[in-house]
């Protein structure tokens, strides 16, 4: 899959021109943020990513997540096979872009 783009995002946001399709966020006073056009892409975000997020936040009350969990033995029909399932909290974010980033991220270093 690709990386969803910007510039529609940006443009329903009344952003300026996003050269190359990058944003960010900036902060306007103690509580307010807008969307600008950047060229530093450290500094660039993904409107889509952001907006999928901040739904989880606003609905759920917490931030999406996925892990990989071990199928239950009686539910694998080969018991050698090593079998895992995908979980997504919540469980519409599988069929969305940010399900699919977090299915391919790696996964975090051990403690």
């Amino acid at each position: 899959e690709t990386i969803p783009s910007n510039i529609d995002a940006a443009a329903k946001l009344g952003c300026e021109v996003v050269p190359q399709g990058l944003c960010c966020l900036v902060l306007e006073g103690e509580d307010s943020v807008r969307v600008a056009p950047t060229f530093e892409p450290a500094g660039a975000l993904n409107l889509e990513y952001l907006s999928i997020a901040l739904q989880v936040r606003r609905v759920v009350g917490r931030e999406p997540l996925f892990s990989l969990d071990p199928l239950d033995v009686k539910d694998v029909l080969v018991p050698e096979a090593s079998m895992q399932k995908k979980r997504f909290e919540p469980e519409w974010l599988a069929g969305t872009s940010v399900g699919e980033v977090m299915f391919q991220a790696p996964a975090p270093p051990p403690p």
